[in-house]
């Protein structure tokens, strides 16, 4: 931890750690490689090499003249130790996590959300909003005079007050420390990984795509996801999908999360490894799914095979034979009974 006495000039706005999970393993430089997306929407890739050292970084981001110096910096470094012990001594290995754990890995998200350049934009525009009705205020009623709410709201955008105190509101509330934490794995012999980005925790909900609501965070069909390596991804939920899951040969899983990651970036992706223009358009071109249920239907369908049944659809139909819920479904177990039908009339 950084001394107290000694402010940090460079402060991350993506971990350092987390950075470093993503370099590319196949050269001696410990670089990534960074995607500009207006690149990406006019076809013509530039990808850069990069170090986590300055990468994602400014200049005292996190100080602000109504707190001591780093003390953003050192809590959140706190929460980045923790984190990355976790992941080395529990999530490598698979272990089952404590409950003190689940604190960390839900700090070390909920607090992801709202570091990084996007959000401090954010909510100095949102008091900005706020100041611009109190100027009207007072040009109606003080003759355009400062009142010392007019004051406050400027001193604490130029002292980068609101932007810390959500980030130590995100610490103290630590809204998914209640959610389940379901560990998406990818073997390294595989040729599928995970990408990040410069806002790389998602939130997606399908039961909240059609309406003007934000997504609830008690939602029950509530999906966050988060890359944490190219090998490894972090899908929080509140339907009590949780442990490790080896996904080293769904494409549907990579894709999905590497989707989400790519909608919800505004700037740069980062890959540990050069890719394609196809791999971008594949991705980005892909239907979108819900995690839940793809997870969901696996679950079923390796229940089912651990039973007999004579009429059982394999899992490359990509649904449940005799749903009620489903027409297609119905009509196709139809169809299948009146063939052999036919084939025992035939027969005799």
């Amino acid at each position: 931890m950084t001394d107290d006495k000694q402010i940090t000039k460079n402060q991350h706005w993506i971990p350092k750690f987390y950075l470093k999970g993503f370099v590319d393993k196949s050269i001696k430089k410990p670089t990534f490689w960074v995607y500009e997306l207006k690149d990406i929407l006019t076809k013509s890739l530039n990808p850069k090499d990069k170090t986590p050292k300055s990468f994602a970084s400014e200049e005292f981001f996190y100080e602000s003249k109504d707190l001591s110096i780093n003390t953003t910096e050192n809590l959140l470094q706190e929460v980045e130790d923790k984190f990355s012990s976790i992941l080395s001594s529990k999530v490598s290995t698979q272990s089952e996590l404590t409950a003190e754990d689940k604190m960390w890995v839900s700090l070390f998200v909920s607090v992801f959300e709202v570091r990084t350049p996007a959000s401090k934009e954010h909510w100095n525009k949102q008091f900005g909003q706020v100041l611009e009705q109190v100027q009207s205020l007072e040009e109606q009623f003080k003759n355009g005079e400062k009142s010392d709410l007019h004051k406050h709201i400027e001193e604490e955008i130029s002292n980068n007050g609101f932007f810390t105190m959500s980030l130590l509101t995100a610490l103290q509330v630590n809204r998914w420390n209640k959610a389940s934490f379901l560990f998406l794995s990818i073997d390294d012999k595989s040729k599928y990984h995970f990408i990040t980005s410069n806002h790389p925790v998602c939130l997606y909900d399908m039961s909240y795509m059609n309406t003007i609501y934000g997504i609830h965070p008690q939602s029950p069909t509530l999906e966050l996801t988060i890359p944490l390596s190219p090998k490894l991804a972090l899908m929080i939920n509140n339907a009590g999908q949780e442990g490790y899951k080896d996904i080293s040969h769904h494409i549907n899983y990579v894709e999905e999360v590497n989707n989400r990651t790519i909608i919800q970036g505004s700037e740069f992706l980062i890959s540990s490894t050069k890719v394609d223009l196809t791999f971008f358009e594949r991705t980005i071109q892909r239907q979108r799914q819900s995690l839940l249920l793809l997870n969901a239907r696996d679950e079923v369908m390796k229940e089912r095979d651990t039973k007999t049944h004579p009429y059982r659809l394999r899992l490359r139909f990509n649904f449940e034979p005799h749903s009620k819920s489903n027409s297609l479904v119905r009509l196709f177990t139809f169809i299948l009974k009146s063939i052999r039908r036919l084939m025992n009339w035939s027969n005799n």
